[in-house]
C-alpha cells in the first residue's frame, strides 16, 4: 500500500469520525433543549392526577391559601451560681392556634 492511498484512507476514516461527533451533538443538543417540556409534561400530569384524587379548591398555591395564627409565648428562667458553676433553668410555653384557609380557584 503506497502512501497516497493510506493518506486517503485514514481521511475517509477521520471524516466518518467527525460525522458520528456532530450527529451525536446534534442529538444532544436536542434532548437537553426538549428537557424543560417533558419536565413540564410530567408536572401536568402529576397535577391532573392530584385533581382527580381530591377537590381542586384544597390545593396550596401561593397567593392563594389566607393563615391566621396567634401565638402566644410565655416563660422564665432561674439562674444560680454555686461552687464555681453557673446553672440556669428555663420553662418556656407557647401556644398557636388559628388556621389556614385555601380560596377557591377562579375560573
Amino acid at each position: 500500500m503506497n502512501q497516497t492511498m493510506f493518506c486517503k484512507k485514514l481521511r475517509r476514516v477521520g471524516q466518518s469520525t467527525a460525522e458520528y461527533a456532530v450527529l451525536l451533538a446534534v442529538v444532544a443538543a436536542a434532548i437537553i433543549s426538549m428537557q424543560i417540556y417533558i419536565k413540564r409534561g410530567v408536572q401536568g400530569r402529576i397535577r391532573d392526577l392530584s385533581d382527580q384524587i381530591c377537590d381542586v379548591s384544597n390545593h396550596y398555591e401561593k397567593g392563594s391559601t389566607n393563615s391566621t395564627f396567634i401565638t402566644d409565648q410565655s416563660g422564665n428562667s432561674v439562674t444560680s451560681y454555686s461552687g464555681g458553676v453557673t446553672t440556669t433553668y428555663s420553662n418556656d410555653i407557647t401556644n398557636r392556634t388559628g388556621g389556614e384557609n385555601s380560596k377557591p380557584e377562579e375560573q
